[in-house]
């Protein structure tokens, strides 16, 4: 009867451990996300950018001379 209890214990202690990491699993998903969110933001920021650029080197603006 007591090897049941240790295995039912051990069961026990093992549901707790996947779940702890189920949770810590969902937390760096959501991490990842938002560092996913973060690097789409910067690219079409330096997109956005360089098409300035490239439109002021094609219309013959000095570099710098842009409005603000």
């Amino acid at each position: 009867m007591t090897e049941v209890l240790v295995y039912q214990s051990g069961l026990r202690a093992m549901e707790r451990e996947i779940q702890s990491e189920t949770m810590r699993l969902e937390q760096l998903k959501e991490r990842a996300e938002s560092k996913r969110k973060e690097v789409v933001a910067a690219k079409q920021e330096t997109t956005a950018i360089e098409k300035l650029e490239k439109e002021k080197r094609r219309t013959g603006l000095p570099k710098g001379s842009g409005k603000k």
